[in-house]
């Protein structure tokens, strides 16, 4: 009995132990399983949900199981940890090259943004200034009128013609004109808004353009007298500030024909300078004074003068004798064909003065006439001896008169120093036709006037 149930015992002890190995096995096939499962996939979790843990196998190892379960869980957690991280990293190093590459990326948008705005800039400055000197866009069309003050800076006529709308940037244009150069002149010029700078400095450079001069024109046969009337009330100076400016000593002696003329000469006459004032186109502004202008006009007698000196010198007659015989020819006549031969009657009396002490040159009593007017009118000549006048008057006085009584013409200085051969003593002109008759005596010279008035 007892040698029975012992084996009886071992037997199931067998049965047991082989049951327990069976176990073991199925145990760790399943435990090699989930962990292939862990490691292949976690959807496959779902398989060891699935396992029933009451079936007679596995009952007994529950426990086992959801240790495994546990197991598999926390590798699980500690993977998803590990990809968190991961990301996290990934994240901050992506989010730092991010940063860099949007700073650089701003840094570079900045630049573009400034060069950009700066081109902008030289763009429209270049274009502000091609309107501004090409006046390339400019639509306004207006006239005005501007006054450039004499000696004024280049700065000063820029903010005239700025004030006056004719430019908008008044550096640009002095700027303009210290590259061409300053000519600018004084005086009032009419300008246009829609104007170019080149347009606009070559009007302001040119005084002919310059609408507040008056041209002081000297013709041939003027005299002292006439260019004193010229001078208007419109211009800046006066006809005796003019007269007493050219009769200054200080100003003609500069001039060379001043050397050949002497002290008594000009102490002989009423106007030292009657004769010596050059027919021309003398401009007169808001910028001229009686002393420049008397100057412009001796310089330019002395320039007409320069070629002659050599002509007069070999005439055997002075520069001052000259002159007067030859605004006596231009008193006569204005056709140059005629003065050769008025020249040749006045010197043919100048060299016969027994027969004809006296030259009775009409046009020396009219000057004579003038000049007693002139001393008597004016208080500043009250204390002349009137009788002064009368050495211009060829009717009394023997010779050439005084001096010069008018402005002759380059002709008629010619005419004076080269007069004609003729043996004509006697004249007459017919003054507005400029016919001239000519006689040997006094009689034949009789006939000629009658002719001249119509009663022949």
């Amino acid at each position: 009995m007892d040698t029975q149930n012992k084996y009886t015992k071992n037997k199931t002890d067998k049965f047991e132990s082989e049951d327990n190995q069976d176990k073991s096995l199925n145990l760790n096939n399943f435990n090699d399983h989930v962990i292939g499962i862990n490691k292949s996939n976690s959807e496959d979790m779902k398989k060891i949900d699935e396992v029933d843990l009451d079936t007679e196998p596995l009952k007994e190892d529950r426990g086992i199981i959801n240790n495994i379960k546990k197991f598999i869980k926390h590798q699980n957690d500690e993977d998803e940890s590990e990809d968190e991280n991961d990301l996290d990293l990934i994240d901050e190093t992506g989010l730092k090259k991010n940063k860099k590459l949007s700073s650089k990326r701003a840094r570079n948008s900045i630049i573009l943004l400034v060069v950009i705005s700066f081109s902008i800039l030289i763009i429209a400055f270049v274009l502000l200034g091609l309107n501004e000197v090409f006046s390339c866009f400019k639509s306004d069309d207006k006239s005005v009128t501007v006054e450039i003050p004499s000696g004024a800076p280049i700065s000063v006529v820029s903010n005239i013609l700025n004030e006056s709308g004719v430019i908008d940037y008044p550096w640009m244009f002095s700027t303009y004109v210290s590259i061409k150069g300053n000519s600018l002149k004084p005086g009032k010029f009419k300008l246009n808004t829609s104007m170019d700078y080149d347009t606009i400095y070559n009007i302001l450079s040119d005084s002919s353009l310059n609408i507040s001069k008056i041209d002081l024109v000297i013709t041939e046969g003027m005299n002292m007298f006439n260019i004193s009337e010229k001078i208007s009330d419109d211009m800046v100076i006066t006809g005796e500030d003019i007269i007493n400016e050219l009769n200054n000593e200080e100003n003609y002696s500069k001039y060379n024909f001043s050397k050949y003329i002497s002290d008594s000469e000009l102490s002989n006459a009423y106007y030292p300078m009657e004769g010596f004032c050059a027919p021309y186109t003398f401009f007169v502004d808001s910028s001229s004074n009686a002393k420049a202008l008397a100057n412009a006009i001796l310089k330019k007698t002395d320039d007409n003068l320069s070629p002659l000196y050599q002509d007069i010198k070999n005439s055997k007659m002075s520069l001052w004798q000259i002159m007067t015989i030859a605004s006596m020819i231009q008193s006569e006549t204005h056709k140059e064909s005629e003065m050769p031969n008025i020249s040749s009657v006045i010197y043919n009396r100048l060299n016969n003065q027994t027969e004809f002490p006296k030259l009775q040159c009409d046009p020396t009593y009219r000057y004579a006439s003038r000049i007693k007017e002139n001393i008597i009118n004016n208080e500043n000549d009250e204390n002349i001896d009137i009788k002064k006048a009368d050495n211009y008057n060829t009717y009394n006085c023997k010779g050439l008169p005084a001096g010069p009584i008018c402005t002759p013409s380059i002709s008629a200085i010619k005419a004076a120093i080269y007069p004609s051969s003729t043996d004509y003593y006697f004249f007459c002109a017919d003054q507005k036709t400029g016919k001239v008759l000519y006689a040997t005596n006094f009689k034949e010279h009789r006939n000629n006037v009658r002719k001249l008035e119509g009663k022949q």
